[in-house]
């Protein structure tokens, strides 16, 4: 690519041209006709930092080599700007231009039975990530959960069925999820699933499988098996394992041989920026430079406030390689969600306790004995003993007062129930505390009020799934946040009730969407349950700037998280 500007008339000006003025601060020049040319420097400034990510020509000034993978970007970069990217060979367009409704037909055809099933949308996205895979190239699957990431990543493998086997690595919790579907929509790739303590034996049926499957844990302990393996594709499923590129499952994974590479998730910022870059130096491999370049020129800025040239930049950047639908969008047979704040006051002893464990709190922080780290580990268990008051006084201490006063919330939990049962509703209840769980359990089981039950230690998740969805006779799923809020098909609820609020909105709406999601055809009702006057309520304002602080970047819902701060501590406790 040679870098240079064009006026209207068709006369051109040299790199060089371009860069002399640039470094004198002029703006225009005469043109050989006479008439004033307008240099847009904010425009050729953006393009100067696309250009940081292609490769100079040592022998031509001005000149660039664009990896195939550049190609989308450097051709909106130069949209956005009102420009354009000569290109008389058409690669640029091949490899930037979105799937046509004609290939979308064509891919239909192939695919069978499943192409019929398949919604437009989901036929749309197996187009994408095929004209991606076509090119040598990965990319981020991102679609809001519940719109079929499942189906659209095994519609890709089977229309794209290869001598070399894909690898899918997952959750220990989906392995059995991830094996049931592709038995369900692709009958005709043969599945090797590689879990338990006798999977070794298994790996010699890898050659002979078209799919495999197995876990993030298992693929740790097995990292040396995996060496010697090219598969067709890698794909990722529920990617936040590898979102921190230090952690061994990052790094186990970045290893990994294949021809592509694709990640699945709903939540493609949970923590920070810096989760992109992990995700996509697994799918594109130095796409975004190294770890180093991209904090200096993204990640930093970001973190210190509203930065909005950046955060265009980087999504501009992301474009070409993450899709992102919404239900909203794509699935507008999908019923309404409605979202409701219910607040309620703590019971007098509730109350009390709360008031003085916060003043104690409060001074103990205050007195700075302790070092800066030991400060907030102080003001981080405070804080969690004060979110634990908030929702049962027997979270904290399990010789207190009579039992109708130690919890505002499970008064106003127990109403909700009783109300939704009645009018033929059935509803899932989550909380992040498994003792608060059983408390709950226990409510129930007086009052007679039929329940399942998931938490991290159930052993077969897939048999008390099926169970609440297929017995309309158990009204109530009661679930920790951490166990349910991923991989789950819950549409036979149509009510979610969130017991405790958390600072990070992902989890929240990952765990309402286990009700929102393609098979429900009923409004879907989420209520959030908050205790008046706590530190519940600043969580909530918490959400709410923190889930701001994402909007533009990717189109997405989420938060951008970038940990708890102290500012934030502070904020949360005063």
């Amino acid at each position: 690519m040679r870098y240079s500007l064009s006026s209207p008339n068709g006369e051109t000006l040299p790199a060089g041209e371009l860069q002399r003025m640039l470094r004198s601060g002029q703006n225009q020049i005469r043109l050989r006709n006479g008439q004033p040319g307008v240099l847009d420097a904010e425009a050729v400034a953006d393009f100067e930092e696309v250009l940081r990510d292609c490769e100079p020509s040592q022998s031509q000034p001005g000149v660039y080599r664009i990896d195939r993978a550049h190609a989308g970007y450097v051709t909106a970069t130069a949209q956005e700007a009102g420009a354009r990217v000569a290109d008389s060979r058409g690669a640029l367009l091949k490899l930037s231009s979105d799937p046509t409704a004609s290939q979308t037909e064509a891919l239909k055809g192939e695919l069978g039975k499943l192409g019929k099933v398949l919604r437009a949308y989901q036929l749309t996205g197996v187009a994408w990530l095929s004209r991606l895979a076509d090119n040598g190239l990965g990319g981020i699957l991102a679609d809001e959960m519940g719109l079929g990431k499942t189906v659209q990543t095994l519609a890709l493998l089977l229309a794209r069925k290869q001598s070399q086997p894909a690898l899918i690595v997952c959750p220990s919790s989906l392995l059995t999820n991830w094996q049931n579907e592709a038995q369900r929509f692709t009958p005709e790739l043969k599945v090797l699933v590689l879990e338990g303590p006798e999977r070794h034996e298994r790996f010699t049926k890898i050659a002979q499988s078209d799919v495999v499957i197995t876990s993030y844990a298992l693929l740790q302990r097995d990292a040396d098996k995996y060496k010697a393996i090219q598969f067709s594709s890698v794909i990722l499923d529920e990617a936040q394992h590898i979102k921190n590129p230090e952690t061994q499952n990052a790094q186990t994974a970045f290893a990994l041989r294949a021809r592509h590479r694709f990640v699945l998730t709903g939540t493609p910022i949970e923590n920070s920026v810096r989760d992109l870059w992990s995700l996509m130096n697994f799918a594109v491999p130095g796409y975004l430079g190294s770890r180093a370049d991209f904090r200096e020129r993204y990640e930093q800025p970001l973190s210190r406030g509203p930065a909005p040239e950046v955060q265009r930049r980087l999504a501009r950047r992301m474009r070409p390689f993450l899709l992102r639908r919404k239900k909203s969008e794509v699935a507008r047979d999908l019923p309404e969600k409605i979202e409701q704040l219910l607040s309620c006051d703590l019971s007098p002893s509730q109350r009390s306790a709360y008031d003085g464990l916060l003043r104690e709190i409060q001074i103990g922080v205050k007195s700075g004995e302790e070092n800066q780290a030991a400060t907030r580990m102080k003001m981080l268990l405070g804080l969690l003993r004060l979110r634990q008051v908030s929702c049962d006084l027997r979270l904290v201490s399990s010789d207190i007062g009579k039992e109708n006063d130690t919890s505002g919330k499970m008064e106003l939990l127990v109403e909700l129930l009783e109300e939704a049962i009645d009018g033929g509703h059935r509803v899932l209840v989550f909380s992040q505390f498994v003792a608060m769980l059983s408390l709950i359990r226990q409510r129930l089981d007086r009052q007679s009020i039929a329940f399942a039950y998931l938490d991290g230690q159930t052993k077969d998740r897939q048999s008390v799934v099926d169970n609440f969805q297929s017995d309309p006779n158990i009204p109530v799923f009661l679930m920790s946040l951490k166990a349910g809020g991923v991989g789950l098909n819950l549409s036979a609820a149509d009510t979610v009730i969130h017991f405790d609020p958390w600072w990070n909105y992902a989890p929240e709406a990952q765990a309402t969407d286990r009700a929102h999601r393609i098979g429900q055809t009923r409004v879907v009702t989420a209520y959030k349950l908050i205790a008046r006057d706590t530190v519940e309520e600043k969580i909530v304002k918490l959400q709410n700037r923190k889930r701001a602080a994402s909007e533009g970047t990717i189109g997405s819902e989420e938060p951008l998280m970038s940990g708890l701060t102290t500012e934030d501590l502070e904020e949360l406790l005063s």
